[in-house]
Protein backbone atom coordinates (compact mmCIF):
# COMPACT_ATOMS: atom_id res chain seq x y z
CA UNK A 1 0.00 0.00 0.00
CA UNK A 2 1.89 3.42 -1.14
CA UNK A 3 2.05 6.33 1.73
CA UNK A 4 -0.53 8.79 1.84
CA UNK A 5 0.80 12.07 0.82
CA UNK A 6 2.02 14.02 -2.63
CA UNK A 7 4.70 12.74 -5.38
CA UNK A 8 6.68 14.80 -6.38
CA UNK A 9 6.49 14.98 -10.22
CA UNK A 10 10.26 15.88 -10.63
CA UNK A 11 11.19 12.91 -9.24
CA UNK A 12 9.01 10.50 -11.23
CA UNK A 13 11.80 9.49 -13.13
CA UNK A 14 13.58 7.91 -10.84
CA UNK A 15 11.41 6.23 -7.74
CA UNK A 16 9.40 3.23 -8.89
CA UNK A 17 5.91 3.86 -10.22
CA UNK A 18 3.58 3.47 -7.04
CA UNK A 19 5.68 4.30 -4.08
CA UNK A 20 5.16 7.67 -3.06
CA UNK A 21 7.97 10.00 -0.83
CA UNK A 22 7.00 10.12 2.86
CA UNK A 23 6.14 14.47 3.06
CA UNK A 24 7.38 15.92 6.55
CA UNK A 25 6.10 15.82 9.52
CA UNK A 26 4.20 18.58 12.03
CA UNK A 27 7.00 18.00 14.64
CA UNK A 28 9.97 19.02 11.98
CA UNK A 29 7.45 22.17 11.42
CA UNK A 30 7.56 22.64 15.04
CA UNK A 31 11.17 21.93 15.63
CA UNK A 32 12.27 24.36 12.99
CA UNK A 33 10.01 27.31 14.54
CA UNK A 34 11.47 26.95 17.87
CA UNK A 35 14.98 26.77 16.42
CA UNK A 36 14.32 30.16 14.17
CA UNK A 37 12.47 31.75 17.09
CA UNK A 38 15.57 31.08 19.67
CA UNK A 39 18.39 31.68 17.33
CA UNK A 40 16.61 35.52 16.40
CA UNK A 41 16.72 35.69 20.68
CA UNK A 42 20.07 34.75 20.79
CA UNK A 43 21.08 36.96 17.99
CA UNK A 44 19.04 40.23 19.51
CA UNK A 45 21.02 39.29 22.97
CA UNK A 46 23.76 39.31 21.89
CA UNK A 47 23.93 42.43 20.20
CA UNK A 48 22.30 43.83 22.78
CA UNK A 49 25.50 42.80 24.81
CA UNK A 50 28.00 43.64 22.82
CA UNK A 51 26.52 47.67 22.49
CA UNK A 52 27.04 47.49 26.65
CA UNK A 53 30.19 47.23 26.36
CA UNK A 54 32.83 49.31 27.14
CA UNK A 55 36.03 50.39 25.08
CA UNK A 56 38.96 47.47 25.87
CA UNK A 57 36.37 45.09 27.52
CA UNK A 58 35.80 41.62 25.68
CA UNK A 59 33.69 38.99 26.07
CA UNK A 60 33.95 35.31 26.80
CA UNK A 61 35.05 33.24 23.95
CA UNK A 62 32.34 30.76 24.37
CA UNK A 63 29.67 33.81 24.72
CA UNK A 64 31.36 35.51 21.06
CA UNK A 65 31.79 32.22 19.20
CA UNK A 66 29.55 31.93 16.07
CA UNK A 67 25.95 29.06 16.61
CA UNK A 68 25.03 27.24 13.76
CA UNK A 69 21.53 26.12 12.75
CA UNK A 70 21.29 22.81 10.41
CA UNK A 71 18.26 22.24 8.23
CA UNK A 72 17.69 19.31 5.61
CA UNK A 73 15.90 16.25 4.59
CA UNK A 74 16.88 12.49 3.46
CA UNK A 75 14.21 10.16 1.46
CA UNK A 76 13.41 8.27 -1.26
CA UNK A 77 12.09 4.88 -1.44
CA UNK A 78 10.34 4.14 1.95
CA UNK A 79 12.19 6.38 3.88
CA UNK A 80 11.77 10.16 5.15
CA UNK A 81 13.81 11.85 7.16
CA UNK A 82 13.52 15.85 7.67
CA UNK A 83 15.16 17.06 10.66
CA UNK A 84 16.27 20.60 12.13
CA UNK A 85 19.06 21.20 14.08
CA UNK A 86 20.99 23.94 16.53
CA UNK A 87 24.34 23.97 17.76
CA UNK A 88 25.32 26.43 20.63
CA UNK A 89 29.10 26.31 21.81
CA UNK A 90 29.14 26.08 25.85
CA UNK A 91 33.40 26.24 26.09
CA UNK A 92 35.65 27.53 23.37
CA UNK A 93 33.76 27.15 19.90
CA UNK A 94 32.03 24.32 18.09
CA UNK A 95 35.40 23.27 16.41
CA UNK A 96 37.50 23.26 19.29
CA UNK A 97 35.71 22.53 22.48
CA UNK A 98 32.62 21.59 24.44
CA UNK A 99 29.32 21.99 22.72
CA UNK A 100 25.50 21.57 22.72
CA UNK A 101 23.09 20.25 19.94
CA UNK A 102 19.14 20.78 20.43
CA UNK A 103 17.40 18.72 17.19
CA UNK A 104 14.29 17.28 16.40
CA UNK A 105 12.92 15.72 13.09
CA UNK A 106 10.20 13.55 11.41
CA UNK A 107 11.35 10.28 10.55
CA UNK A 108 9.36 7.74 8.88
CA UNK A 109 9.79 4.85 6.87
CA UNK A 110 7.93 1.55 5.39
CA UNK A 111 8.30 -2.17 5.45
CA UNK A 112 6.51 -5.25 4.50
CA UNK A 113 5.75 -7.75 7.17
CA UNK A 114 2.64 -9.57 7.32
CA UNK A 115 1.61 -9.60 4.11
CA UNK A 116 1.20 -5.65 4.64
CA UNK A 117 3.42 -2.73 3.62
CA UNK A 118 3.46 -1.25 6.93
CA UNK A 119 4.28 2.42 7.62
CA UNK A 120 5.68 3.76 10.62
CA UNK A 121 5.87 7.16 12.24
CA UNK A 122 9.02 8.42 14.63
CA UNK A 123 8.82 11.70 15.26
CA UNK A 124 11.75 12.50 17.61
CA UNK A 125 13.37 15.00 19.56
CA UNK A 126 16.77 15.43 21.39
CA UNK A 127 19.57 17.66 23.39
CA UNK A 128 23.21 16.55 22.93
CA UNK A 129 26.53 17.56 24.94
CA UNK A 130 30.32 16.82 23.13
CA UNK A 131 33.22 17.35 23.04
CA UNK A 132 35.07 18.39 19.34
CA UNK A 133 38.94 18.80 18.84
CA UNK A 134 40.33 20.55 15.34
CA UNK A 135 44.23 20.55 14.53
CA UNK A 136 46.30 20.39 10.89
CA UNK A 137 45.23 16.57 10.39
CA UNK A 138 41.49 17.22 11.13
CA UNK A 139 38.15 18.02 13.02
CA UNK A 140 37.00 14.80 15.19
CA UNK A 141 33.63 15.48 17.70
CA UNK A 142 32.20 12.77 19.65
CA UNK A 143 29.01 13.12 21.85
CA UNK A 144 26.28 11.51 24.10
CA UNK A 145 22.77 12.55 24.75
CA UNK A 146 19.54 11.92 25.66
CA UNK A 147 17.20 11.45 23.34
CA UNK A 148 12.87 10.93 22.79
CA UNK A 149 11.58 9.11 20.10
CA UNK A 150 7.70 7.69 19.51
CA UNK A 151 6.70 4.96 17.03
CA UNK A 152 3.58 4.49 15.93
CA UNK A 153 2.50 1.75 13.53
CA UNK A 154 -0.61 1.83 10.65
CA UNK A 155 -2.94 -1.15 10.00
CA UNK A 156 -2.71 -2.25 13.72
CA UNK A 157 0.62 -3.64 13.77
CA UNK A 158 2.52 -4.22 16.97
CA UNK A 159 6.23 -4.48 16.63
CA UNK A 160 7.78 -7.91 18.45
CA UNK A 161 10.81 -5.39 19.00
CA UNK A 162 9.31 -2.98 22.26
CA UNK A 163 11.00 0.22 21.67
CA UNK A 164 11.12 2.54 25.08
CA UNK A 165 10.07 6.31 24.12
CA UNK A 166 13.22 7.67 25.87
CA UNK A 167 16.98 6.49 25.63
CA UNK A 168 20.46 7.38 25.04
CA UNK A 169 22.14 8.17 21.74
CA UNK A 170 26.06 7.74 21.30
CA UNK A 171 27.82 9.49 18.15
CA UNK A 172 31.14 10.18 16.70
CA UNK A 173 31.91 12.23 13.45
CA UNK A 174 35.27 13.37 11.99
CA UNK A 175 36.89 14.66 9.04
CA UNK A 176 40.98 13.86 8.19
CA UNK A 177 42.74 15.55 5.48
CA UNK A 178 44.65 13.72 3.14
CA UNK A 179 46.47 16.51 1.55
CA UNK A 180 45.44 20.39 0.86
CA UNK A 181 42.88 19.06 -1.65
CA UNK A 182 42.05 15.50 -0.80
CA UNK A 183 39.69 14.59 2.24
CA UNK A 184 37.49 11.88 4.22
CA UNK A 185 35.19 11.83 6.47
CA UNK A 186 32.98 9.71 8.60
CA UNK A 187 29.98 9.97 10.61
CA UNK A 188 28.41 7.14 12.91
CA UNK A 189 25.60 6.70 15.29
CA UNK A 190 23.56 4.72 17.73
CA UNK A 191 20.15 4.93 19.74
CA UNK A 192 18.82 2.94 22.43
CA UNK A 193 15.62 4.52 21.52
CA UNK A 194 14.47 2.03 18.75
CA UNK A 195 17.89 0.64 18.14
CA UNK A 196 18.64 2.68 15.02
CA UNK A 197 21.93 2.68 13.55
CA UNK A 198 23.84 4.89 10.90
CA UNK A 199 27.22 4.98 9.32
CA UNK A 200 27.92 7.23 6.67
CA UNK A 201 31.34 7.43 4.90
CA UNK A 202 32.75 9.78 2.56
CA UNK A 203 35.78 8.31 1.67
CA UNK A 204 37.58 10.92 -0.74
CA UNK A 205 36.51 14.10 -1.48
CA UNK A 206 37.91 16.62 -3.28
CA UNK A 207 38.08 20.24 -3.22
CA UNK A 208 39.77 22.37 -0.77
CA UNK A 209 38.78 23.27 2.79
CA UNK A 210 35.60 25.27 3.33
CA UNK A 211 34.90 25.24 -0.25
CA UNK A 212 33.35 22.97 -2.15
CA UNK A 213 33.97 19.23 -2.01
CA UNK A 214 32.68 16.16 -4.73
CA UNK A 215 33.16 12.54 -3.60
CA UNK A 216 31.77 8.67 -3.49
CA UNK A 217 29.95 8.19 -0.51
CA UNK A 218 28.07 5.10 1.72
CA UNK A 219 25.62 5.27 3.80
CA UNK A 220 23.82 2.13 5.91
CA UNK A 221 21.24 2.91 8.24
CA UNK A 222 18.86 0.59 9.78
CA UNK A 223 16.79 -0.94 12.93
CA UNK A 224 14.88 -4.67 14.22
CA UNK A 225 12.28 -3.12 11.20
CA UNK A 226 14.53 -2.48 8.27
CA UNK A 227 18.09 -2.29 6.74
CA UNK A 228 18.79 0.27 4.02
CA UNK A 229 22.25 0.30 2.45
CA UNK A 230 22.82 3.22 -0.12
CA UNK A 231 25.49 4.13 -2.66
CA UNK A 232 25.66 7.78 -4.01
CA UNK A 233 27.77 11.18 -4.66
CA UNK A 234 27.96 14.28 -2.12
CA UNK A 235 28.53 17.87 -2.91
CA UNK A 236 29.37 19.41 0.21
CA UNK A 237 29.83 23.11 0.61
CA UNK A 238 28.22 24.83 -1.91
CA UNK A 239 28.05 28.40 -1.08
CA UNK A 240 25.00 30.34 -1.49
CA UNK A 241 24.70 33.92 0.59
CA UNK A 242 25.20 35.43 3.75
CA UNK A 243 27.68 32.49 5.09
CA UNK A 244 24.84 29.83 3.75
CA UNK A 245 26.17 26.93 2.12
CA UNK A 246 24.12 23.82 0.94
CA UNK A 247 25.28 20.07 0.82
CA UNK A 248 23.33 17.36 -1.90
CA UNK A 249 23.81 13.67 -2.40
CA UNK A 250 22.20 11.37 -4.26
CA UNK A 251 22.44 7.66 -5.22
CA UNK A 252 21.11 4.37 -5.19
CA UNK A 253 19.16 2.33 -2.03
CA UNK A 254 18.54 -1.30 -1.56
CA UNK A 255 15.91 -1.57 1.19
CA UNK A 256 15.55 -4.87 3.35
CA UNK A 257 12.62 -5.78 4.93
CA UNK A 258 13.21 -7.86 8.04
CA UNK A 259 10.03 -9.12 8.94
CA UNK A 260 9.59 -10.23 5.39
CA UNK A 261 12.51 -10.29 3.60
CA UNK A 262 11.15 -8.15 1.32
CA UNK A 263 13.54 -5.94 -0.98
CA UNK A 264 13.12 -3.06 -2.76
CA UNK A 265 15.29 -0.86 -4.76
CA UNK A 266 15.38 2.95 -6.02
CA UNK A 267 16.54 6.23 -5.28
CA UNK A 268 17.43 8.35 -2.40
CA UNK A 269 18.40 11.69 -2.12
CA UNK A 270 18.96 14.35 0.69
CA UNK A 271 20.19 18.18 0.78
CA UNK A 272 20.92 20.38 3.99
CA UNK A 273 21.71 24.18 4.67
CA UNK A 274 24.30 25.00 7.03
CA UNK A 275 23.47 28.40 8.54
CA UNK A 276 25.98 30.07 10.82
CA UNK A 277 24.50 32.48 13.14
CA UNK A 278 26.83 35.23 14.92
CA UNK A 279 28.93 35.38 11.64
CA UNK A 280 32.84 33.42 11.98
CA UNK A 281 34.29 31.20 9.54
CA UNK A 282 33.08 27.95 8.03
CA UNK A 283 33.03 24.78 10.13
CA UNK A 284 36.36 22.88 9.96
CA UNK A 285 34.83 19.30 10.39
CA UNK A 286 31.69 17.89 8.43
CA UNK A 287 28.09 18.84 9.94
CA UNK A 288 26.83 15.81 10.77
CA UNK A 289 23.89 14.35 9.55
CA UNK A 290 23.83 11.47 11.34
CA UNK A 291 20.07 10.15 12.61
Amino acid sequence: MPLQGHEIPALKAIIRPGVRIIHPSAPLLLSVLLLVWFSRAHAQDTQAQGSQLQPGQARSEAATAPWRTLLGWEGGNYFSYPYAILKVPLRASLDNGLGLKLGGDGLQYQFNARGSRISATAPGAEALVGYTVSGDIGTFGLSLRPQYRHTDYDHGFVSSHHYEDVGFKTEFSGTGHISPMMHMSVSASYTTVNEMYRLQLRPLLYGAINRIQVGPEAIFLGNPDFSRKQYGLALTGIPLTHGISLTAHAGYMHHLSLASGAVTEGAYFGVSLLIPIGGGSPPKGPENEAL
